[in-house]
């Protein structure tokens, strides 16, 4: 519980629910692994994906269907269409699904409105 507690201190921005189904792969990687973007901010994303990738590595993230946001006043905020982001973790969700892991992504660059 403080893990989380340490993260969100350490969130620049605030996190939006959603849901979208992306591609994500390493960048300048043919290969992509399908994964779903659940909550995002101005500056990153977390995510789901049936496949590991590396702390401090570069990925491009396109977005194949945005499927919900937020209500409300929070619905302004959805994950970007295509973005490169550096994985700031990524943890293997043990307790679900073994093959599933979560990861934390930082946007790279300004977003373009």
């Amino acid at each position: 519980m403080r893990e989380e507690s340490d993260n969100m201190e350490k969130r620049s921005n605030k996190r939006h629910n959603c849901e979208a189904a992306i591609s994500c792969s390493y960048f300048n990687e043919k290969e992509a692994r399908a994964a779903r973007v659940l909550n995002c901010s101005e500056s990153g994303a977390y995510l789901e994906c049936d496949g590991f990738f590396k702390s401090g590595s570069t990925v491009l993230i396109r977005m194949q269907q945005f499927v919900s946001g937020a209500s409300g006043t929070e619905i302004y905020c959805s994950p970007r269409i295509v973005s490169l982001g550096e994985v700031k973790w990524c943890r293997q969700m043990t307790s679900r699904d073994p093959s599933c892991f979560a990861i934390g992504i930082k946007y790279l660059g300004a977003m373009a409105y």
